[in-house]
C-alpha cells in the first residue's frame, strides 16, 4: 500500500531532521568536534526538508505511478543511512563524563585518541550519502508535484447493503433507535442522533434496515441518505437513494425552501469531524414538525459534537458470542442452511473468536469460507494466514479491507506511525498505556509543543486513536481513566503486514516470521518461547536495528540474551518487561545509544555502575524487580526522564513495615534535572537528599520512602516548588515514626490526584482539605485520634479512599451528603472500631466496600442498605460473629442487594487464603 510507504517515508524524514537537529545542539557544546561534520549538516538539513515537502504532497495525491513509488524508495534508502552514520557519529562522540574539568578534560583527549579513526571515516561516509542526497533533491526539484497516475479513489468506505437476516444481535438497539425517530414523548423539534462504532461494527448495516423499512417510508416526507467521502465536498440533496456529490456550495437556499413544512429524515455516513455536519445542518430547517438527522460516524468526538445530548449516542455494541456464532454460520454455511457440522466446529469457533464481535469481519470471512472446500485442515490454513487470505483478495471483493484502510488513510500522519506500531505487541495482548506512551517518546514519534511535555502529547495521540475507534479499551481505573489498550487481532494481523512490507518492524513467534527479507531490520519484537525463534534470530542482520522487544522472555532464550544483545550496535529500545532475567546482562553497557530500558518484572537484583555509559538514557523501569540499591552512576544519566524503582512484593504477605523493600539511591540527584517521575527511592540520607531534590522542579510523580521524622521541614521544602506533581507518594522510616507535612501552607500543585501518606500523623495536614483535584486518598499507620473523615468530608473529586491502620477511634462516621463522589472505600486494621455509622445521602455511588481485620467490629455498617449503587463487598480476617450476620434472616434484606459478597481468612499454617462466597 503506498500510503503506508509514504507513512514509514515520513516518519523516518521527520525522525531524521530530528537527530540532525540533535547533533548540531550537541556539537555546539563540543569544541573538540567543531569543524567535523557540523558544515555538512546544514546542507543535510535542507534536503531532507525537500524530500518531506515532497513525502507530504505525494500523500495528499491519489493513486501511485511507479516514478512515484521509486521515489519514495529512494528516500527511504537515503533517509536510513544517513540515520545510521549520525547515529554511528553519537556513538564515537565524547560524552559528559566528569563535572571536575581536569577530569573532563583528560577523557576527552583519550576519547579522540581512539575514535579518531572511526570519526574520520563517518565523516567520509558523510559527503558520499550527502551527495546521494544532493542528486536526489535535484531530481525532486527538477520533477515538482508528485506524480499522480490512473483512475482517483474518493477514500470513502463503501457501503454494504445486507439482507435483514444479517441485523443479528442489534435487535434491541434497532427498536431503541426506531423509537427515538418515530416518537419522543410528543416533542416534535428536530434531533440528531449519533451511531458511533468502529469500522466494521455494523452502523451502515443497522442502520440501512431501519432507512429502508415500510414504517419509517410512511412516518416521513422526505429522505436522504449522504456518503462523506475523504477527498470531496458533499451535497445536500434529497434523494431516494444513496449519492456521493461533488459540489455543494449553491444548494443551502434549494434545500431550506425544498423541505419548509416537510418532515424529513436525513442520514449522514461517515462523518469524520463536527463541522462536516454543521456545514450541512444549517442549510436544513427546524420546523418543530419531528424532523430526524442521524450521524453514522466512527469518531466519539464527531459524536458528541453533533448528537442533540447525550441521550441521542448510540454506540454500537459488539456481537456476543452466540450472535456471531449465529451471523457466521449463515455466511459460512448458506447452502446447508446455516448448519456447522460436528467436524468443523472447532475450527469455526476459531475464526469466530478472531474476529472478536466485528459484523463486518464475520461476514467477510463466512462468505470466503463458503467458497472453500468443507475440511478442518483447509479452514486451518485459512485460520493461520486469515490477514494475507483478506490483503490478496480481489479489490472489489475486498469490503473489509476498504473500510479499515479508509479509517487508516484519514489519520494524520503522526498517528499512522503510532497505529502502525500495534504491530510489534503479541496476539490478544493488552499493553499499559504508559508504557506503550514512553515507548512512543522514546521511538521519536512525537513531536514537541510548548506548553506540554512529549508524554502528555503522546496521550493527546492515543486517546485519538481510542476515539476514533482504531485502539480498543480494554482495562479503566477508578475514575475512569484509561490504562489499558490493545487492537483487535485481525487489524493487528492486517498491521502486522503493513509493517513487513515496508520493513517497519520484524516480528518472530514460534510458528511464524514476519520480516521483510529485502531489508535491514529496523525493530524486532521477539515473541518465541522455542529453541526455534533463537535460530531465526541468530540469522538476522541486527547491527541496524533501533528497536528490541522482548516482553515475556522465555527461559528457553533468556541464557542467550547476551549472545543476543550483541548483535546490536545502535539500539535505541530495549523492552525485556517481564522477562526470566536473573541478572542484569552485561551486553546492555555496550549500547550506549539506548534511550529506554525496561526490566520490570523481572528478578534481576543489582544494576552495575557501568551503567553510566547509557549516557542517552531517558526511560529506566525497574518497577517489580529485586533492585535495592542504585549506583551512584545513575546520577550521570543526565538525559533521564522517568526512573521508576519498587521490589517486588511476596505473595500474601500483610501490610507491614517489615515486609516492604525499597531502591536506595547514593550520588547527587541534582544532576537530573529533567526527571518526570521519581518513585520509590529511599530519603534517610539526611537534608543535603531533599536540597538536591528542590531541583528537581518538573516532576509529575515523586515516591518517597524512609523518611527521618526529624527532616519534616527540609521535606516540605524541596516540594513546595513543585507545580507539577499529579502523585505524590510517602513513607515514613519506621512504624512508630512520624510524617511531619505541616510546614506547607498551601500544597504547591493544584494538579495532585493521587496521595499516598504511610507513617504516623499526630494529625491530617490542613493543605490536604484544599485539594480539589484529588480522586485517590491512601493513608496507611497513621493512627489519628481524631476520624479522617471528619477532614475529609468535603474533597470534592474523591473517588478512592484506602485507610490501613490510619484511625485508633471506635466510631467511624460518614456523615450526611458527604463523599458525594466516593466510589471505593478501604476499612483496614483499625483495632478499636466497634461501630461504622453511614448517615443519610452519604456515600451516594459508593460501588466496593471492603473491610479488614478489624476485630472489635461486629455489626454491619449502619445502614448499608441505604448504598444503592454497593456492587461489591469483600471482608478479610474479619470475626466470625460479623461474617454470620451476612446470612442471617435479621441482616439479609440490608445486603441483598449487593450483588458481590465475599469473605476470605487467612490460613497461615498454609501460606494462603480460604475464600466464602456470601452472595
Amino acid at each position: 500500500m503506498a500510503d503506508t510507504a509514504i507513512t514509514v517515508a515520513l516518519q523516518l524524514v521527520g525522525s531524521v531532521i530530528q537527530l540532525v537537529d540533535s547533533v548540531i545542539q550537541f556539537l555546539s557544546d563540543q569544541q573538540q568536534l567543531r569543524g567535523t561534520i557540523d558544515a555538512e549538516l546544514t546542507d543535510i538539513r535542507d534536503s531532507l526538508m525537500i524530500m518531506q515537502a515532497y513525502l507530504q504532497d505525494a500523500e495528499r495525491t491519489e493513486g501511485g505511478s511507479e516514478m512515484k513509488k521509486a521515489f519514495i524508495e529512494r528516500i527511504r534508502g537515503v533517509a536510513h543511512e544517513m540515520e545510521d552514520v549520525l547515529d554511528e557519529f553519537m556513538l564515537h562522540a565524547p560524552h559528559q563524563f566528569s563535572t571536575n574539568n581536569i577530569l573532563q578534560a583528560g577523557y576527552e583527549f583519550c576519547h579522540h585518541l581512539k575514535h579518531l579513526g572511526p570519526l574520520n571515516e563517518i565523516h567520509s561516509d558523510i559527503q558520499k550519502i550527502l551527495k546521494r542526497m544532493r542528486n536526489l533533491r535535484d531530481d525532486l526539484r527538477s520533477l515538482g508535484r508528485p506524480l499522480q497516475h490512473g483512475a482517483t479513489s474518493s477514500g470513502s468506505e463503501e457501503q454494504i447493503l445486507p439482507e435483514e437476516d444479517e441485523i443479528i444481535g442489534f435487535e434491541k438497539l434497532k427498536d431503541e433507535l426506531f423509537c427515538r425517530l418515530k416518537n419522543e414523548g410528543g416533542r416534535s423539534h428536530r434531533r440528531t442522533i449519533s451511531v458511533v462504532g468502529p469500522a466494521g461494527s455494523g452502523k451502515t448495516t443497522l442502520l440501512n434496515s431501519i432507512y429502508r423499512g415500510k414504517e419509517i417510508a410512511n412516518h416521513f416526507d422526505c429522505f436522504a441518505w449522504l456518503y462523506f467521502s475523504r477527498n470531496c465536498n458533499i451535497c445536500p440533496g434529497i434523494d431516494a437513494e444513496p449519492s456521493i456529490y461533488q459540489d455543494g456550495s449553491n444548494y443551502s437556499s434549494f434545500l431550506r425552501t425544498s423541505l419548509q413544512r416537510k418532515r424529513y429524515i436525513v442520514v449522514l455516513d461517515g462523518v469524520r469531524f463536527e463541522q462536516d455536519y454543521r456545514s450541512i445542518e444549517q442549510a436544513l430547517p427546524d420546523d418543530f414538525n419531528g424532523s430526524r438527522i442521524i450521524i453514522i460516524t466512527r469518531t466519539h468526538d464527531a459524536a458528541v459534537g453533533c448528537a442533540t445530548d447525550h441521550n441521542h449516542i448510540y454506540k454500537m455494541p459488539e456481537l456476543n458470542h452466540k450472535d456471531s456464532w449465529h451471523l457466521f454460520c449463515k455466511k459460512a454455511f448458506r447452502f446447508r442452511n446455516g448448519k456447522c457440522p460436528p467436524e468443523m466446529e472447532e475450527v469455526s469457533e476459531q475464526i469466530v473468536i478472531k474476529c472478536e464481535g466485528l459484523p463486518l469481519a464475520i461476514t467477510t470471512v463466512g462468505s470466503l469460507l463458503s467458497r472453500k472446500p468443507q475440511l478442518p485442515a483447509e479452514w486451518v490454513k485459512v485460520y493461520n494466514n486469515l490477514a494475507t487470505l483478506i490483503l490478496e483478495a480481489n479489490p472489489g471483493d475486498s469490503v473489509i479491507m476498504r473500510t479499515l484502510l479508509t479509517s487508516y488513510n484519514d489519520l494524520p500522519n503522526n498517528l499512522k506511525t503510532c497505529f502502525l506500531y500495534f504491530s510489534i505487541l503479541a496476539e490478544d495482548y493488552s499493553i499499559r498505556c504508559v508504557r506503550l506512551i514512553r515507548l512512543w517518546v522514546a521511538e521519536g514519534f512525537v513531536r514537541g509543543s510548548r506548553n506540554r511535555t512529549l508524554e502528555e502529547v503522546a496521550e493527546g495521540y492515543l486517546n485519538e486513536l481510542i476515539g476514533r475507534n482504531l485502539v480498543m479499551v480494554s482495562r479503566r481505573d477508578f475514575n475512569g481513566r484509561i490504562t489499558n489498550c490493545r487492537v483487535v487481532n485481525l487489524v493487528r494481523d492486517l498491521l502486522l503486514i503493513r509493517a513487513e512490507n515496508e520493513n517497519f518492524a520484524a516480528v518472530v513467534t514460534d510458528s511464524a516470521v514476519n520480516c521483510n527479507s529485502g531489508g535491514r531490520i529496523r525493530r524486532l519484537s521477539i515473541h518465541s518461547a522455542s529453541t526455534r525463534g533463537l535460530t531465526i534470530i541468530r540469522g538476522f542482520q541486527l547491527d541496524r536495528a533501533r528497536t528490541l522487544f522482548m516482553a515475556g522472555l522465555c527461559s528457553v532464550l533468556s541464557p542467550h540474551i547476551g549472545e543476543i544483545l550483541q548483535k546490536f550496535r545502535l539500539l535505541k529500545v530495549l523492552d525485556l518487561e517481564d522477562a526470566d532475567l536473573d541478572v542484569f546482562p552485561d551486553a546492555i553497557v555496550a549500547l550506549t545509544l539506548l534511550r529506554y530500558l525496561s526490566l520490570s518484572g523481572t528478578r534481576v537484583k543489582t544494576i552495575p555502575e557501568s551503567i553510566k555509559k547509557l549516557h542517552w538514557l531517558q526511560f529506566l523501569d525497574l518497577k517489580h524487580t529485586l533492585v535495592t540499591l542504585l549506583p551512584k552512576a545513575i546520577y550521570a544519566l543526565h538525559n533521564l526522564r522517568h526512573l521508576l524503582v519498587s521490589v517486588r512484593s511476596p505473595r500474601h504477605k500483610r501490610a507491614m513495615f517489615g515486609n516492604m523493600k525499597d531502591a536506595e539511591i547514593f550520588g547527587v540527584i541534582k544532576g537530573l534535572q529533567l526527571l518526570q517521575t521519581l518513585s520509590l527511592i529511599k530519603a534517610d540520607r539526611g537534608p543535603i537528599f531533599f536540597r538536591e531534590l528542590e531541583n528537581l522542579v518538573h516532576l509529575r510523580k515523586l515516591g518517597l520512602v524512609e523518611i527521618p521524622g526529624q527532616f519534616g521541614w527540609h521535606l516540605c521544602a524541596s516540594i513546595k516548588n513543585m507545580s507539577n506533581l499529579s502523585s505524590l507518594h510517602l513513607r515514613s522510616k519506621s512504624e512508630g515514626e512520624y510524617l511531619d507535612l505541616d510546614h506547607l501552607d498551601a500544597f504547591p500543585s493544584q494538579l495532585l490526584q493521587r496521595l499516598y501518606l504511610e507513617g504516623c500523623l499526630l494529625k491530617l495536614p490542613t493543605w490536604i482539605c484544599n485539594l480539589s483535584s484529588l480522586v485517590k486518598l491512601h493513608l496507611k499507620w497513621s493512627r489519628l485520634i481524631v476520624s479522617p473523615t471528619e477532614f475529609l468530608k468535603d474533597l470534592p473529586n474523591l473517588m478512592v479512599l484506602e485507610m490501613v491502620a490510619a484511625f485508633t477511634g471506635d466510631i467511624l462516621i460518614f456523615a450526611a451528603e458527604k463523599f458525594q463522589k466516593l466510589k471505593t472505600l478501604h476499612i483496614e486494621q483499625f483495632e478499636n472500631l466497634d461501630q461504622v455509622l453511614v448517615f443519610n445521602g452519604a456515600m451516594p455511588k459508593l460501588e466496593k466496600l471492603t473491610i479488614c481485620s478489624c476485630m472489635c467490629l461486629h455489626d454491619l455498617p449502619h445502614q448499608i442498605e441505604d448504598l444503592k449503587c454497593l456492587e461489591e463487598l469483600l471482608l478479610y480476617d474479619m470475626p466470625q460473629e460479623f461474617t454470620n450476620k451476612l446470612g442471617s434472616s435479621e441482616h439479609l434484606w440490608k445486603v441483598a442487594h449487593i450483588r458481590v459478597i465475599q469473605s476470605f481468612t487467612f490460613d497461615q499454617a498454609n501460606d494462603s487464603w480460604y475464600f466464602k462466597n456470601c452472595s
